[in-house]
């Protein structure tokens, strides 16, 4: 995987780093990120590991996802909930925010 650029940033929140882990709320985290040929996977990993939010595949959207597929992934001051929706919605998955707390990857409910 290679990754040229990452960023994090708490929206209106000058320092991410004195947050506690109850104040992550995954739609006020902005990323910029540009990975070229790596799997969604990779991605995946990498932004539950930097951004500190839980991000889980549900069982349904794990049998959709085709995770060693390389793809470029290139998004710039943009919400994490947002750039996963961008990452996913051509595998015909979506996103949902739990509890404020965690993002699920999973299969429209009209699919």
């Amino acid at each position: 995987m290679k990754m040229v650029m990452l960023a994090f940033a708490l929206a209106g929140i000058p320092a991410a780093g004195a947050l506690s882990q109850d104040k992550k709320d995954p739609e006020s985290i902005l990323i910029t990120v540009d990975c070229q040929d790596s799997t969604i996977g990779e991605i995946l990993d990498m932004l539950k590991e930097l951004s500190g939010v839980p991000i889980e595949v549900d069982e349904n959207a794990r049998k959709k996802l085709d995770s060693s597929a390389k793809v470029n992934f290139k998004v710039q001051d943009i919400g994490l909930k947002s750039a996963l929706v961008l990452l996913v919605q051509p595998q015909g998955l979506t996103v949902k925010v739990v509890d404020k707390k965690k993002l699920v990857i999973t299969v429209p409910k009209d699919k």
